[in-house]
């Protein structure tokens, strides 16, 4: 559906430029400056640079020049379409689609632009434009908002930026009142989802986690850690229990109100526990959370702070010689 719309909406523009040039362009030709409104007249400009009238050349090979590249964004523009699963970024895609392939014909056919639309206000004129060059600001400004609303939804549910983090499921107990299960899951990163993490194992012990290489810490540093809510209750039992893992890794925490804090801490009770991995956290904008204790007690608490230093669950080391029940586990994950 999102394809079709976006599609549809190239196909309108491109159609709509190309009338509009069709009608206009003899006719304004002959006529010169049609008066409209007080502030809006049409006009007849020829454009050989790109929208807006930037970038003017006078070299007979700028037009194509021009045009190749259009084209070669277009195609960009167009595979980010045939993957898109948002309404407004298909709509957006399509309305720049057809603006850029609108202009390129024109360089094709007259090495230059056609441009009518002349908005001026106390004697101040914007730069003449066509309906391709309207539809390509206003796919740019849809990419604008769409990209801002897809973070305010992705904020809301906690998994900004794509992380790989899911809602808990409610189980029921023998009250039949719904009830979080209190599970821990990693928040990975969009690039770490497409790729094998490379993993070191050090001598000796028993594999209780694993450090996926290039996460870690540099050695001595102070890390800064901030709450982002909670109570005082909360904060205090954080303070008390989380710097247990400075006795056994080279770094020290810091707990303040830095705006900057590398960590910020939550404690939404609907969002279970997680943490993204080591110097994961460094990725995230300073307004989102990376770190959630969705209940509280000594093994929570140090289980997602050894994520935050670096660790990330032994299971998920392919190495680790886990023998799986497949049938058991797709049954009960996939839904």
């Amino acid at each position: 559906m999102e394809r079709r719309l976006g599609l549809a909406l190239a196909v309108a523009v491109l159609l709509l430029d190309r009338l509009s040039k069709w009608a206009l362009i003899d006719e304004l030709a002959d006529l010169g400056i049609v008066k409209v409104t007080p502030f809006f007249n049409l006009v007849m400009v020829w454009n050989r640079g790109i929208s807006f009238g930037f970038l003017q050349s006078g070299h007979d090979w700028a037009p194509y020049l021009l045009a190749a590249l259009a084209l070669a964004v277009a195609l960009v523009l167009a595979v980010w379409l045939w993957r898109s699963r948002r309404r407004l970024t298909a709509a957006a895609l399509g309305l720049v689609i057809g603006g850029a392939l609108g202009n390129v014909v024109d360089r094709l056919l007259w090495q230059a632009v056609a441009d009518f639309f002349d908005f001026h206000l106390m004697g101040y004129h914007w730069p003449a434009f066509n309906i391709a060059d309207a539809a390509i600001v206003a796919g740019v400004a849809g990419l604008l908002m769409d990209g801002l609303f897809e973070r305010r939804e992705a904020d809301k549910q906690g998994t900004w930026p794509g992380a790989a983090g899911r809602r808990l499921r409610t189980i029921r107990g023998n009250d039949d009142m719904p009830q979080t299960s209190k599970i821990c899951f990693d928040r990975v990163l969009p690039q770490d989802l497409r790729r094998l993490q490379r993993l070191a194992s050090l001598p000796g012990g028993r594999t209780r986690a694993i450090s996926p290489m290039g996460k870690q810490w540099i050695n001595g540093s102070t890390i800064r850690i901030r709450f982002m809510e909670g109570t005082q209750a909360q904060h205090d039992l954080v303070r008390d229990i989380a710097p247990l893992w400075t006795e056994h890794a080279n770094l020290n925490f810091e707990f303040g109100d830095d705006p900057t804090a590398q960590i910020r801490v939550t404690f939404d009770a609907d969002d279970g526990a997680w943490s993204y991995v080591g110097t994961d956290n460094l990725n995230l904008p300073l307004h989102a959370a990376t770190l959630n204790l969705g209940w509280q007690d000594r093994g929570v608490i140090l289980h997602e702070f050894g994520h935050m230093i670096g660790l990330s669950h032994e299971h998920q080391n392919p190495a680790g010689g886990i023998v799986w029940n497949e049938e058991a586990v797709i049954r009960d994950l996939k839904g």
